[in-house]
């Protein structure tokens, strides 16, 4: 089963849920499926110009229809006073079968989780969500 998901429109779908934000959507090498990078703060927001110091850590691919997550949590303020921050996860998913509209949807899911983890934001992400 081919991908009828363009990676532009992968991508305006994630910016549609998270539009003060960032993310970047490519074709495996070698025909590989598509990646999906999300962000939560854009490029000049990031610690340092440091991609791996924005706060959201999501990675997703889809193959053959299916969409497969690999990365997805949150950095929070700290537990350990002697640690940076710590991290929360949200449960991976895949998806059989993707479309626009499941996509979408989960992409709201990531959304709530990060809302739900507000108290616990090491930075304030409140124009973000």
């Amino acid at each position: 089963m081919q991908n009828n998901l363009e990676n532009a429109a992968i991508k305006q779908l994630y910016m549609q849920v998270f539009p003060n934000s960032h993310a970047v959507c490519n074709n495996g090498a070698l025909g590989g499926g598509q990646y999906i990078k999300g962000f939560i703060q854009k490029p000049g927001e990031w610690s340092n110009g440091i991609s791996q110091n924005d706060p959201l850590s999501y990675t997703a691919c889809i193959e053959d229809g299916k969409y497969e997550e690999f990365n997805l949590f949150l950095f929070v303020k700290p537990t350990n006073e002697y640690m940076a921050f710590d991290t929360v996860a949200l449960r991976k998913k895949t998806i059989k079968n993707v479309t626009p509209e499941k996509l979408l949807k989960r992409f709201h899911e990531i959304k709530a989780f990060i809302e739900a983890q507000a108290a616990n934001w090491y930075l304030d992400l409140t124009d973000k969500v």
